[in-house]
Parts: structure tokens; sequence; C-alpha cells
């Protein structure tokens, strides 16, 4: 089937007014009237000038026929076909169909294969009559729902968020629990080293007072037994200088 679109109905102003700019953009670059005149002779001189033969310009016809109809079309160069019947040529490896969705049937248009475009023109840059009728039945079928239906959706949807955020609610308290726990073990262990941090303090307080106590024993004893040396040695002097003066006495008399 071929699908074209001067055959397609259009149904809305939109789509009637993307056909005109399709329409003159087809026309843009055509010559029309005396350009065309002027045109043909500029080419006829050229041949004449180039060749001693001048080109008559001979034109062949596609050769499709449908239903004993045969197509007037200019070929493409070097073919057999035109270019709407040109995917009729088996051998040509240039076009290949548009493949587009419509009317339960895909768009047989030939598109280049080097164009980077998957669609032709009509299916590429306008959007099809079905897509847009379906566009407008889901629409229709979204207006049409009932307020219950959509109130029922909103209490599901509510609802669903309620449990949602009670069980969120019970594993952040047990989440806090958990932490709790931790933070009591934690300060526990604290606690311990705390005490033994105290003991040991207080064992190193009693050591050094009893070296302390030590050494100022040895030194009390050492301080006495040098008092007491002093004190021998002065009554030593003492006596020896009795001694001496008795001694002297009764001789210088």
């Amino acid at each position: 089937l071929y699908c074209s679109i001067h055959s397609q109905k259009k149904t809305s102003l939109e789509e009637m007014k993307k056909y005109r700019q399709l329409k003159a953009l087809i026309a843009y670059g055509r010559k029309h009237r005396l350009d065309t005149i002027l045109a043909k002779r500029e080419h006829e001189k050229r041949t004449a000038s180039t060749s001693k033969t001048p080109n008559k310009g001979k034109t062949y016809k596609c050769h499709h026929q449908e239903d004993g109809v045969r197509c007037f079309s200019t070929c493409v160069p070097l073919t057999k076909f035109c270019i709407r019947h040109i995917l009729r040529d088996k051998r040509q490896v240039l076009f290949r169909a548009c493949g587009a969705p419509f009317n339960n049937t895909t768009c047989n248009n030939p598109v280049l294969v080097t164009v980077q475009d998957e669609h032709c023109v009509f299916h590429s840059t306008f959007q099809s009559v079905l897509e847009r009728e379906k566009q407008q039945a889901a629409e229709e079928a979204m207006k049409q729902e009932t307020p219950e239906v959509k109130s029922a959706e909103m209490d599901e949807g509510k609802s669903e968020e309620v449990d949602i955020m009670n069980e969120e609610s019970e594993v952040k308290k047990e989440e806090n629990i958990d932490e709790v726990k931790k933070e009591g073990i934690h300060l526990d262990e604290v606690k311990e080293e705390n005490v033994k941090d105290k003991k040991e303090v207080k064992e190193e307080v009693e050591v050094k007072d009893e070296r302390v106590l030590n050494e100022n024993e040895t030194r009390i004893d050492k301080v006495e037994e040098e008092a007491l040396k002093e004190g021998k040695v002065e009554k030593e002097t003492v006596e020896e200088e009795i001694v001496e003066e008795t001694v002297e006495g009764p001789i210088s008399l």
C-alpha cells in the first residue's frame, strides 16, 4: 500500500497549517512564470556551447503499473522507477521503507539509507493522526473517572503513606534504643576505667609516701648519730682540758 501525505485526512487546524507549511517548503525552490522561461533558455545555451549536438532532455517514465494503470512520473536516474515506486526495484540499495505504523499497516514511503531520520518527512516532523486519537481518548477516559474512584485511590495512597511513616518511626525508635544501649555500655566502660585509674593513682601516692617516710627516718637517724658523735667528742675535749688545768696548776705553784 502506498501512503501519501496528500491523500491523508486532516482532522484539525494544526494539521492543515503544518500541511500548508510543508507544501510551501516544497515549492520554495521552484521557479515560476518568467523565471522558468529564462532558466530554460540559459540551460539550452549551456548545452549548445558544451556539446555539438544539443541535448533534447529526453526523460523516461516509471515502469510501475497498478490495475492496468501506468505511473507517468519521471524515473530516478539510472533506474526504471520513480521516487514513489523506487522500492519496487529489488537491486537498489539507496532507499528503504519508512516503517511507521499507519492504519493497521506500515508506511512504505521511501527514505534514504544515508539520512539519520528513521521515518519519512511526514512521520518524522508531524504527529500521526492515530497517536493524537489515542491521546485524546486517554484524556477523555481520565476526565470521565468518577470522584469516588479518585477518593478511594487517594485514601489508599494516604493509608500506604501512613503505614510507611509508622514503619519508619518504629525503625527509628529501635535505632535510638540501640544507640542508648551502646552509649550505656560505653559509659560503664568509662566508669570502670576511671575507677582503675583512681586506684592506680592512690597506689602510686602511697608508694611515694612510704618512700618519703623511709627517707626522712634514715635522715633523722643519720642526724642523731652525727649529733651523738659530736656530743662524745665535746665531752672528751672538756675532760682533757680539765685534766690539763689540774696538771698545770700544781706545777706552777
